[in-house]
C-alpha cells in the first residue's frame, strides 16, 4: 500500500507541475516563474547570461539526479507528463529498449554538439520544453512534434524520453552515479509485472537488474510489485573496471561519436552564419539581433503567449522564431513582460527603465498618404513626433523613437510603417 501511495503521490505531483506549465503558457499572471525551473531552458539560459539563479536551478537539478536519479523527468517536464497521461488513457503499459547508449550518445551529441557551434536550431526541433511550448502556441514545429512522439509512444512507451531526448541524456548520464536507485531485490518471484508495466523498458527481472541511466522515475514498477521485491534503495558497490579497455569496438564507437559531435559543431556554425543572412525582422525588447536572436530563441512560444497587446507572433515559414508586428496594436511602454517570462536567455531580461530607452524599430512616413490629422503626434509616447507649421507630415526625432508601434496603430490611413533595426539599441531619452 505504502509503494502503491508513493505512486500515486509522484503522479499527482507531476500534474501539479503540469498545470503551472499549462498556467505559464497561458499568461496566467505569476506563473511564468515555472518556465525557469525547466533544465534545458535552464542550461540554455546559464549558457547565454550566467547568473546566480540560473546556476542554482542547474545545480539543485545535477544534485537531485546525483542522489535520487531522474526525478526530474518523472516529476516537471510537461512533455514526459504528456506521455505518461497518453499511455494511461490507451491502457498501453510497457516501453521497449531495442536502442542502446551508442544510439543515445549520438544523438545527444548531435544535437549538443550544434548547440555549441553557436545555433539552438536544431536542439529547438526536441527540446522537450520549447516543443510543448511550440505545440501550445499552436506552432507547426511543435504540432507535428508532439504528433510524432504521441504516435510513437502507443507501441514503444516513453521511447523519447530514452533514446532521443537531449535532457534526458545528460540526466541519463548523471544517474548512473546516483545514490538512490531502483533495484530489484532477491525476493523477487520473476512474475514480469514491473517488466510489463515499465513505460521506459528498463526493468529485466531475469537478470536482476534495471537500467537505471533510462528509468524517468515514474515508481509504477513499486506499485505493481505483489511481493515488494522492486524498491527505491541506496546504490550498491560496482566492481572496479578499467577506466579504459583498448577494444577495437570500442574504440571505433568512441572516434564516431567524437567524429559525430565534432560534425554537429561545424553545421552548428554554419547554420550561425547563414542566419546573417536572414531578412530583418522587428523582435521583441531584449533580443538583440536577428543574428543573435535566431540562434538563441528555442521558439518555445513564451513570449507570443504572455504578451498582453497580442503583438508577438509565432514563427512562420520564413522566420524560425517569434517576430513583432504592429498591424492592431502596439507595444505598450508600462510592459515588459516578454523579457522577464522567456526561460531560456533569448530575450535578455530587461527593467522597465531599460525596456523603455529600447529602440526595437524605426518609422518610415508615406508622406503622399499622410493626411495631417496628427493622431500619431498626439499618442506617441517619447514625444518623437511633433507638428511643424505649414508641414502635413509631423516631424520625427529618430534619436528619441523607441519604435513601439503607437503611431502606426492609430494612423487612420496606413501611412506609418515600422522598420526592423539591424541591432536594438538605447535611445538618448
Amino acid at each position: 500500500m505504502r509503494r502503491q501511495k508513493a505512486y500515486f503521490i509522484r503522479l499527482i505531483a507531476a500534474g501539479t507541475a503540469g498545470a503551472f506549465c499549462l498556467m505559464a503558457f497561458t499568461g496566467v499572471t505569476n506563473s511564468a516563474f515555472f518556465l525557469k525551473t525547466q533544465m534545458g531552458p535552464a542550461l540554455l539560459r546559464l549558457a547565454a547570461h550566467p547568473a546566480w539563479s540560473t546556476a542554482a536551478v542547474v545545480g539543485g537539478w545535477v544534485l537531485v539526479t546525483l542522489l535520487f536519479g531522474r526525478f526530474y523527468c518523472g516529476l516537471v517536464c510537461p512533455l514526459g507528463l504528456f506521455q505518461e497521461v497518453e499511455m494511461l488513457l490507451l491502457h498501453r503499459r510497457r516501453g521497449v529498449s531495442w536502442a542502446g547508449p551508442l544510439f543515445r550518445w549520438g544523438v545527444a551529441l548531435a544535437l549538443w554538439g550544434s548547440l555549441l557551434g553557436g545555433t539552438t536550431a536544431f536542439l529547438r526541433l526536441v527540446e522537450p520544453y520549447s516543443m510543448t511550448g511550440n505545440a501550445l502556441t499552436l506552432g507547426m514545429t511543435g504540432l507535428i512534434g508532439i504528433g510524432l512522439i504521441a504516435l510513437v509512444t502507443v507501441p514503444a512507451g516513453r521511447f523519447f524520453c530514452t533514446h532521443v531526448c537531449p535532457v534526458g541524456a545528460v540526466l541519463g548520464a548523471l544517474s548512473r552515479f546516483a545514490r538512490v536507485q531502483i533495484q530489484i531485490t532477491t525476493a523477487c518471484v520473476h512474475c514480469g509485472r514491473c517488466e510489463q508495466n515499465c513505460p521506459a523498458g528498463c526493468m529485466r527481472p531475469a537478470e536482476g537488474q534495471v537500467d537505471n541511466t533510462r528509468c524517468v522515475r515514474c515508481l509504477k514498477c513499486l506499485s505493481v510489485c505483489p511481493v515488494g521485491a522492486v524498491r527505491l534503495a541506496p546504490a550498491k558497490k560496482a566492481p572496479v573496471q578499467p577506466v579504459f579497455q583498448a577494444d577495437r569496438r570500442r574504440l571505433l564507437k568512441v572516434v564516431g561519436l567524437g567524429v559525430l559531435c565534432a560534425g554537429a559543431v561545424a553545421a552548428g556554425r554554419w547554420v550561425r552564419q547563414t542566419a546573417q543572412a536572414v531578412t530583418a525582422r522587428i523582435l521583441p525588447p531584449g533580443a538583440g539581433s536577428v543574428d543573435r536572436f535566431l540562434n538563441h530563441c528555442t521558439n518555445c512560444g513564451a513570449c507570443v503567449q504572455n504578451c498582453p497587446q497580442n503583438i508577438i507572433r509565432p514563427a512562420d515559414e520564413s522566420f524560425g522564431v517569434p517576430s513583432v508586428q504592429f498591424n492592431h496594436s502596439y507595444c505598450r511602454l508600462d510592459c515588459h513582460r516578454c523579457s522577464q517570462v522567456c526561460p531560456t536567455g533569448a530575450l535578455q531580461r530587461l527593467s522597465l527603465s531599460q525596456k523603455q530607452k529600447l529602440r526595437i524599430s524605426v518609422m518610415q512616413f508615406d508622406r503622399l498618404t499622410c493626411i495631417g490629422c496628427y493622431e500619431c503626434v498626439r499618442v506617441c509616447p517619447k514625444k518623437a513626433l511633433s507638428v511643424v507649421r505649414g508641414q502635413r507630415v509631423p516631424a520625427y526625432d529618430v534619436l528619441s523613437c523607441i519604435g513601439c508601434g503607437k503611431c502606426q496603430s492609430v494612423c487612420p490611413v496606413g501611412a506609418i510603417t515600422a522598420q526592423a533595426v539591424p541591432t536594438q539599441m538605447t535611445t538618448l531619452s
